[in-house]
């Protein structure tokens, strides 16, 4: 399925729920086509946003460096016009059951 978000988007989308486990692997394919603050991918039990809540999201591009926030984990960036994709070992990071795919692209 493919994607396509622009500006400052938060987009879940439901799936049938299902329980990470230690094994559990994310794979996705990722292509930026603008500069904004952040792209990542998420992996949440609801569309809630709360601020002490563990992390679940995995930012892949921006030009805002996340590395060091309590928020997202950071995979290797890619650029605007580039693409890539990415096999991310969720279970290794948390073991929730999941309800929904979140996709970001966070600009102010």
């Amino acid at each position: 399925k493919t994607v396509e978000l622009e500006g400052n988007s938060w987009k879940a989308f439901e799936i049938d729920s299902f329980q990470l486990n230690s094994t559990s692997i994310l794979k996705f394919h990722a292509n930026i086509l603008e500069s904004v603050e952040i792209n990542a991918i998420c992996l949440d039990e609801n569309r809630s946003h709360q601020k002490n809540k563990k992390k679940r999201c995995f930012a892949f591009g921006g030009t805002t460096d996340v590395s060091n926030s309590n928020q997202w984990y950071t995979l290797d960036y890619i650029q605007v016009g580039d693409d890539n994709t990415y096999e991310v070992p969720v279970g290794s990071y948390y073991q929730e059951e999941i309800k929904y795919i979140v996709l970001i692209t966070k600009n102010t």
